[in-house]
């Protein structure tokens, strides 16, 4: 994380990137060979030294300065709901909204040390968004902060397996454990160029299919202007026209949708 902090220090400015390009790419080098060392995500030396080569393009506005004040704007009308954000923990800012709002709010990741831990209204769970052990119907509400375009990726997060419709199954199972008019909240990385193995890349038409069982009640896109230096809301078409080979980074899609009344 130090080292990712300096080189976002260093993209702040168009002068100290092209001072320091070989500091950035030093410390690129220096990171890759830790991580593969490691063994703890990627097993090849390539993918890590990709990831990498990924991040010393991240400007160092990133997309959470994005999500995270979307998810709060769309989710302050919950209350006192039961509500599942996918992948969170205590301190994150949907959870903390969530649970000022007197929400019951559960977390689940298949990461997580903890098998099952409540404190106060949180109640965290080790476990796989696709295959859940909560009750059809059970929650109000489910969030999804950049997590879909995870699932089922191998090399990050644990994740063993590939599984390309991971992220599929996914918004079937919060289908089905959401209740009848029940909300999910989500936000995906847009656009197109290599992605693979850090994440997928979401077009129209893969939004399409991901949520076949829910009406879309609200979507917009965003994407960062290496002009201005700063992330813009613009239209569909300008959000799938970025490519993620040349941009410093992918654009950002947030969605709102809503399961059926009739819908089982």
């Amino acid at each position: 994380m130090f080292l990712y902090a300096v080189v976002t220090s260093i993209n702040r400015f168009r002068t100290t990137r092209g001072l320091f390009r070989w500091i950035i790419k030093l410390i690129v080098l220096v990171q890759s060979f830790l991580l593969w060392a490691s063994k703890k995500e990627y097993k090849t030396f390539s993918d890590c030294f990709f990831h990498y080569q990924k991040q010393a393009k991240h400007p160092w506005i990133n997309e959470r300065t994005i999500e995270y004040p979307w998810i709060a704007e769309n989710i302050a009308e919950l209350e006192k709901c039961q509500v599942l954000d996918v992948g969170a923990k205590e301190g994150l800012p949907s959870t903390d909204i969530l649970l000022n709002n007197s929400n019951i709010v559960y977390t689940i990741d298949i990461n997580t040390t903890l098998i099952t831990q409540t404190t106060n209204n949180l109640i965290i769970k080790k476990g796989d968004i696709r295959a859940t052990p909560f009750e059809s119907g059970f929650f109000d509400a489910v969030i999804a902060v950049s997590t879909l375009e995870h699932i089922g990726i191998p090399g990050r997060y644990g994740i063993e397996k590939l599984d390309d419709s991971g992220d599929f199954k996914a918004m079937s199972e919060i289908h089905r454990i959401l209740k009848p008019g029940g909300k999910v909240f989500v936000t995906l990385p847009y656009g197109f160029g290599k992605s693979l193995p850090l994440n997928r890349l979401y077009n129209d038409a893969r939004i399409n299919t991901l949520f076949e069982k829910f009406a879309i009640t609200k979507k917009e896109y965003f994407r960062y202007s290496t002009q201005y230096e700063m992330w813009f809301k613009v239209r569909e078409p300008f959000a799938s026209e970025n490519d993620w080979d040349i941009e410093p980074w992918y654009s950002l899609g947030c969605f709102c949708a809503t399961k059926q009344v009739d819908s089982q």
